[in-house]
């Protein structure tokens, strides 16, 4: 059996690649046969908008941020994951 999937590369890294990503991913989890979906998510927007995207689609969605060693760097805070974004992940189950 072969099967043939899609891959994306971009250019450049930043938010300006979430929507592709988000529209990717929702084709994606269309063929059925995903059941879990582990989102890289520094402040947890990208992990949001994607469970926003996906609430009515029975599948498991876990937001990986940065870890506490990071702490040690000024800009980065842990958990990193905080406020009304953490309020509304967990409202969405999003582990």
């Amino acid at each position: 059996m072969l099967i043939r999937r899609e891959v994306f590369f971009f250019d450049k890294a930043g938010e300006h690649n979430t929507d592709y990503v988000i529209e990717a991913v929702k084709e994606r989890v269309k063929q059925g046969d995903i059941g879990h979906i582990a989102v890289a998510s520094i402040s947890g927007k990208t992990a949001l908008r994607i469970a926003q995207e996906l609430r009515d689609v029975k599948i498991s969605i876990v937001c990986v941020s940065g870890p506490p060693s990071w702490s040690i760097f000024e800009e980065y805070d842990y958990p990193m994951v905080k406020g009304e974004i953490r309020e509304k992940l967990e409202e969405l189950n999003v582990k």
